[in-house]
């Protein structure tokens, strides 16, 4: 059985990345029910992402020849070997290349998880010395391993598919957050029927690649193994695995700005940690470092300045349409009143990466959120905001969803419906900047979202409702339970402000996050183009091979990459 609709083409491999697997994809042609017709809309949302992708290809095509021209194979003498997951984007191909010359400087044979001969992807990694490539479809497995994948356990509730495992890796876990995120919904509380067509064939593709992936370890024999957005099936079965046998395991993703990368290791000690946090040494190291206000107005000038830009994640496009207020146009903006404390729900996407880093309070975040919500509405002593994720706007686009309300939008309707006065909703499309809306925000809520650690820097006193990135620090009030912590809520008003030395504590972790995490990119532009999808924007600033490797971020790259640090972090800077 082929795992992809047309396995010599690597672009259509993309629709399996949004979850649109050759399985789903029949199941929305034999089934006619709401859920099932979003599938369809959404495979035909695809095929117009595919001819923007394609377009991007072509309008790339000139700055790959530039980019060839400069990087090189390093000459290394190889004795260990690296497994690069490749991320299936196009546009990410000179990072991922960049990489590759980082890990072969740094002694490793590298193998490239990729498509198929003649592709894009292995002409550019060949171009720097890459000799070895490997596809799922190259693994072979048993008829009854293929067959089993037809013949998935009776699980009928989200627990017992959160629960099931197989052969140690957390297949049901990697299945529910892969089906969120095809399906956009929210919650896994659906029909019976619902569950049975559209939850389990999930499961099956999990257990059917936890299956595979001892093949492919057996086949490469890693020592090390870097990747990005390792939560989804496939990539999440590998990263599962890789840690329970030990194997040395990155993870990259983009930084909070342009032209930043944020790297971290991880092992069995840390499997569900935030890839945005500080490891025990990186905090301890923050925490002893001098800290003056020359500091503080430095981390200070970089959020403000990163939102004024609209560079502040611009991989989601999370603040294009948005712009600075003052404190006087915000309070009047949101008709606030002026004898009230305010508090902000900072909602999460529902559906993105909700079952991996630590421990809710709450089932999932919808659950969270309209539980919060609840509380809210009835507390009538505080102003209330609910901060619907500007990330909405330009993810929707990405899948050719319009008008379509957000999941937060839908499930306020379907849960709360009308919302008293002294609550107020902040669509996504607001042109009220996050860091404005700071200026009168004196309670911030979230499970574990970055703008906890912006807040608590600017002197906001944050609630958190899970664990696993920068709770128990010192700067944040945790609780116990979910019970614990809506008691909380309907006394929040009451909740005094940070101490002195609870706020140095939150800006030393935000200094350590924001200024000292990410690798400063100079060879490479790392961005996103301002339009409605935030479509990559990654160029080579390097202009010969020896400018490429004598730059400090390269040598800075392969540097940690020999080192056994959790976390990059850079020198204190002065």
């Amino acid at each position: 059985m082929k795992l992809f609709l047309h396995p010599q083409r690597y672009l259509l491999q993309l629709c399996w990345f949004f979850g649109l697997t050759h399985r789903l994809h029949r199941i929305y042609r034999s089934s006619r029910s709401c859920l099932n017709q979003k599938l369809r809309e959404s495979w035909v949302r695809t095929a117009a992402l595919n001819q923007r992708i394609q377009s991007q290809i072509n309008e790339q095509e000139t700055q790959d020849k530039r980019f060839l021209s400069l990087i090189a194979p390093t000459g290394q003498e190889s004795k260990r070997t690296a497994l690069l997951v490749h991320s299936l984007s196009i546009s990410a191909l000179p990072l991922e290349a960049a990489l590759c010359w980082a890990l072969q400087k740094a002694g490793y044979d590298v193998v490239v998880l990729s498509g198929r001969e003649g592709d894009k992807p292995t002409a550019y990694f060949r171009h720097i010395g890459v000799r070895h490539f490997i596809s799922w479809e190259d693994i072979s497995l048993p008829m009854e391993t293929r067959l089993a994948r037809n013949r998935t356990p009776a699980i009928t509730t989200p627990k017992e598919l959160f629960d099931h495992e197989f052969n140690g890796i957390q297949t049901g876990r990697y299945a529910a957050s892969t089906a969120l995120k095809a399906l956009r919904i929210g919650s896994l509380k659906l029909s019976a029927k619902q569950f049975a067509k559209m939850v389990i064939p999930c499961l099956a593709e999990s257990i059917f690649f936890a299956a595979m992936a001892p093949r492919l370890l057996s086949m490469v024999n890693p020592s090390l193994i870097i990747s990005q957005d390792v939560g989804y099936t496939p990539r999440g079965q590998l990263f599962n695995l890789a840690l329970n046998r030990g194997i040395d395991t990155i993870t990259w993703n983009n930084g909070h700005k342009d032209n930043t990368l944020i790297l971290k290791r991880y092992s069995r000690n840390n499997a569900d940690v935030h890839p945005v946090s500080l490891s025990d040494a990186s905090w301890l190291n923050v925490r002893e470092m001098q800290w003056t206000n020359k500091h503080r107005q430095q981390l200070l000038k970089e959020l403000e300045s990163s939102y004024a830009d609209g560079s502040w994640y611009s991989e989601v496009g999370t603040h294009f349409q948005s712009h600075m207020h003052s404190l006087d146009e915000v309070k009047k903006k949101l008709a606030l009143n002026p004898k009230k404390k305010t508090a902000v729900i900072f909602s999460h996407m529902f559906w993105d990466a909700t079952f991996f880093y630590g421990e809710d309070l709450f089932e999932h975040y919808q659950d969270w959120f309209i539980r919060t919500v609840e509380a809210a509405c009835k507390n009538d002593r505080l102003n209330w905001i609910i901060k619907v994720h500007p990330g909405n706007v330009v993810k929707n686009k990405r899948i050719g969803i319009g008008a379509e309300p957000s999941l937060e939008i839908q499930a306020l309707d379907r849960e709360i419906q009308d919302l008293p006065q002294h609550v107020k909703l902040m669509l996504p499309e607001t042109d009220i900047s996050t860091f404005s809306l700071y200026q009168v925000t004196d309670y911030a809520l979230t499970v574990r979202g970055t703008i906890g650690i912006e807040a608590a820097a600017l002197g906001i006193r944050v609630l958190t409702a899970g664990t696993g990135r920068y709770d128990q620090k010192g700067f944040t009030i945790d609780s116990e339970s979910s019970q614990d912590y809506l008691a909380r809520l309907s006394r929040l008003e009451k909740i005094p402000e940070m101490t002195d030395p609870e706020r140095e504590l939150a800006e030393r972790f935000a200094y350590g996050v924001f200024i000292r995490r990410p690798l400063q990119l100079s060879t490479i532009r790392l961005g996103s183009h301002r339009d409605e999808t935030a479509s990559p924007n990654i160029k080579i600033t390097a202009k010969t091979a020896s400018e490429w490797t004598s730059a400090t971020d390269m040598i800075e790259l392969y540097q940690w990459i020999m080192s056994a640090d959790e976390d990059y972090l850079s020198q204190v800077r002065r």
